[in-house]
């Protein structure tokens, strides 16, 4: 009888941390550059230039999630992508209560909607790999990320047209004749 399912799944983990060049190494790289720009990110005060610092840390918090799932570090993954939601919640919050008016001004807003909109699909993916018993809290905050990020695209795009409501269509005419 084959073995299938995790077996598999350890040695195509361990066959890509030794294949390719980058991964090992950013390991151990991670924990610095996520720490300087967590750094960088707290310490901004203006709103739009923090949800422009977002990005870069977002980057690499999701990349340390997809390592951590890889290594099948279940938790940590869900620690880190927790925190990910809350710093992108801090960036967003900053956002909506700075009074700008997102269409006109744009710049933050755009930056943070354009992360969070390849961070979720991203997201997809890697909840899609996850043991279907692990997924659920990744799911719960894939659907609150999805949330900011529809709340940034109506504050960005207030004018959009929504859609036409789903009408019956009128049934055909009767052909023939009366008696």
């Amino acid at each position: 009888m084959r073995q299938t399912g995790r077996p598999i799944a350890r040695l195509v983990a361990v066959l890509t941390l030794l294949l390719v060049p980058g991964e090992a190494s950013g390991l151990l790289q991670d924990p610095k550059k996520i720490a300087e720009r967590r750094e960088r990110f707290e310490r901004e005060v203006n709103p739009v230039e923090k949800a422009r610092r977002f990005p870069p840390l977002g980057e690499e918090l999701m990349r340390l999630v997809h390592q951590q799932v890889r290594a099948e570090q279940y938790e940590a993954a869900l620690r880190t992508l927790e925190e990910y939601h809350e710093l992108a919640r801090v960036a967003f919050t900053g956002l909506e209560n700075s009074g700008r008016n997102a269409e006109r001004q744009s710049s933050g807003f755009r930056h943070l909607q354009i992360h969070l909109r390849r961070s979720l699909r991203d997201l997809e993916q890697t909840i899609s790999a996850l043991p279907v018993q692990q997924r659920e809290p990744f799911e719960a905050i894939h659907e609150q990320l999805e949330q900011i990020n529809q709340r940034l695209l109506e504050m960005l795009f207030p004018r959009r047209p929504r859609p036409l409501p789903q009408t019956q269509p009128a049934p055909p005419p009767r052909r023939g004749g009366s008696s």
